[in-house]
């Protein structure tokens, strides 16, 4: 059984290398992993926003899953993005995901239309019976219809299977979805960068950064010092975060981080279309983010 006290630390979302073709480029993969596991990450949160999951192909998902719980070899947790339009289809890709070794499902409410908090609840409550795996919600209400409502949160809290959250909502809802779930093991991780000292100060276990794949060391030295209690040297490094991020979403983020990633030498640029590219004003954007940090020869 899947020890949901694993989930704690930087889990990040993982950029998805492609090819030109948008197939896996399973090689560039292995050295985004290698990269991140190498630095300490605790674990790895793969086809969500940021690993572009709802629009690589099924084949992409599928080794996506495989080629990183081989790499991981059990070392860290690995949770799959299994959002999904319906339950059946929810059900199905998280069947998918766990015969392919994955250790935790997440996923985000439906995204196409809005649904009532009893719909939301009877969603994930499905997703965790029907594939007989531990369940993450994931929360992010910028991006779809629906927001997870604190009392629904608590509600799902109480099932065995539902083991945490990834919250991308405000501060605010963070921290009443922690009162309410207290004493229930209910692992919730920060989804937004800037709130990772905070929210671990009310609860929060840690954080599931982006900016984590291009530069790793920085979100793990800032879990470290949280985790310690040691809350002025966790500030230092909650403002070097605040300052990084604001640097990077001056562009596009997930065609940024990819390119990013090239000239840190992991993989290609491609994205999944229509993702584009970026401009050349942009690309320098990047170039002067990953100099200014002297990160280029990472």
């Amino acid at each position: 059984m899947f020890d949901r006290n694993r989930i704690r630390g930087i889990i990040p979302p993982l950029s998805t290398p492609l090819t030109p073709e948008e197939r896996l480029d399973e090689a560039g993969l292995r050295r985004l992993i290698r990269k991140l596991l190498k630095v300490g990450i605790h674990g790895m949160f793969i086809l969500g926003g940021t690993g572009e999951g709802i629009y690589v192909t099924n084949d992409v998902q599928k080794r996506t899953i495989e080629v990183t719980v081989d790499e991981v070899a059990g070392r860290v947790p690995v949770l799959a993005g299994v959002s999904e339009l319906s339950i059946a289809r929810a059900i199905e890709k998280g069947r998918q995901a766990a015969a392919s070794g994955a250790d935790v499902l997440i996923s985000m409410v439906p995204y196409q239309r809005p649904m009532t908090q009893e719909a939301v609840y009877d969603y994930f409550r499905a997703l965790a019976e029907g594939t007989s795996t531990p369940v993450m919600l994931y929360n992010i209400p910028y991006a779809v219809p629906t927001n997870i409502k604190e009392d629904t949160i608590a509600k799902l809290a109480e099932h065995e299977l539902i083991v945490g959250m990834k919250d991308s909502d405000t501060l605010s809802h963070v921290t009443r979805a922690l009162m309410l779930t207290a004493g229930r093991a209910f692992r919730l991780l920060c989804g937004i960068e800037h709130d990772l000292l905070a929210g671990m100060m009310v609860g929060a276990v840690g954080g599931t950064l982006a900016t984590a794949n291009v530069w790793p060391e920085l979100t793990v030295e800032a879990y470290a010092a949280c985790a310690a209690g040691d809350w002025p040297r966790a500030l230092g490094w909650q403002k070097k975060i605040n300052e990084f991020t604001e640097v990077a979403y001056q562009v596009p983020f997930i065609t940024a981080c990819k390119y990013a990633l090239s000239l840190q030498g992991i993989y290609g640029p491609a994205v999944a279309s229509p993702g584009g590219t970026l401009t050349d004003p942009e690309k320098q954007i990047v170039k002067d983010w990953l100099v200014r940090y002297n990160l280029l020869e990472r």
